[in-house]
């Protein structure tokens, strides 16, 4: 598997392309392959290669439990109606789910084994939208993903690892997975249903730079309390206690900053992305 990745994306040094033309040469034949999308057969193997990877990632770890992944319901893309795409990353797209239409052919999850109304996949069509607002959101690979080798291969193992990460916590303040594809995580087209989420830190940020007070005035001014001061302590407080219950674990959030964290309608902070969380081992310290 090692030396087929090589194959597709070989690393070539300048000293092995010492002459001007031989670089361009290289460069216009990889924006060519840029181009193009990736051959069912290349796209085979990068699945069977991203498996391989994660499930290395799995063993070495205590933390993963593949029983948890089949505590949850599996939708088909086809279910999903979706709406204005929410955002985009380095390797996904997130969408808005407008609504979600059953199709019983898919219909072969078994109860989960808590019975729990909210683990099915009736109960996520009727309460899809509540009060006028979607409540869920689907993440995917998106399709410039598929004409680049590295990127789909890199991007398929990461979805698969928040998707593991997210079905062992649970947390008031960790975005919550709902569902996930029924094809599994390795089939090219899986993705994952979260909470959808309606603002982000970086934004709300800008709405509280417009406010004024500081935090003594907030906790002691009486009736000139400052509600825009206390919404960022309790924010502050929420985020501590989910990094608190993640470290708990020996996993370390690398990538923290305004944008991955969320606001769900009631102002609610969520940590998301957890694809680029690490669960450290005393190996990794040693």
């Amino acid at each position: 598997l090692f030396s087929t990745w090589d194959y597709f994306c070989p690393q070539l040094t300048i000293e092995k392309m010492p002459s001007a033309a031989a670089l361009a040469a290289y460069a216009s034949k990889q924006q060519d392959a840029k181009s193009t999308f990736i051959s069912n057969e290349e796209k085979s193997i990068l699945l069977g290669t991203a498996s391989d990877a994660v499930a290395k990632i799995a063993r070495e770890t205590t933390f993963f439990e593949n029983s948890m992944e089949k505590e949850y319901p599996v939708l088909h893309l086809n279910e999903l109606q979706l709406g204005r795409v929410l955002g985009r990353g380095g390797f996904c797209c997130v969408n808005e789910i407008n609504s979600i239409k059953l199709d019983n052919k898919y219909d072969k999850k078994k109860p989960t084994k808590n019975g729990a109304d909210f683990m099915t996949r009736g109960f996520m069509a009727k309460h899809c939208i509540r009060d006028g607002d979607a409540r869920y959101a689907m993440k995917k690979l998106g399709e410039h993903c598929l004409s680049d080798r590295s990127i789909f291969l890199k991007g398929t193992m990461d979805l698969a690892l928040e998707g593991k990460f997210l079905a062992m916590m649970s947390h008031p303040h960790i975005v919550k997975l709902r569902s996930l594809s029924i094809g599994g995580s390795f089939d090219g087209n899986s993705f994952l249903v979260l909470d959808r989420l309606y603002e982000t830190l970086e934004q709300r940020i800008l709405k509280w730079k417009k406010g004024k007070g500081n935090v003594l005035e907030s906790l002691f001014g009486g009736k000139k309390k400052n509600k825009g001061m206390q919404e960022r302590l309790r924010v502050a407080w929420d985020l501590s206690t989910a990094f608190k219950y993640i470290h708990s674990f020996n996993i370390i959030y690398r990538d923290i900053k305004p944008e991955n964290i969320g606001f769900d309608v009631r102002v609610s902070p969520y940590i998301r992305s957890m694809h680029i969380c690490h669960n450290y081992t005393f190996k990794d310290l040693s």
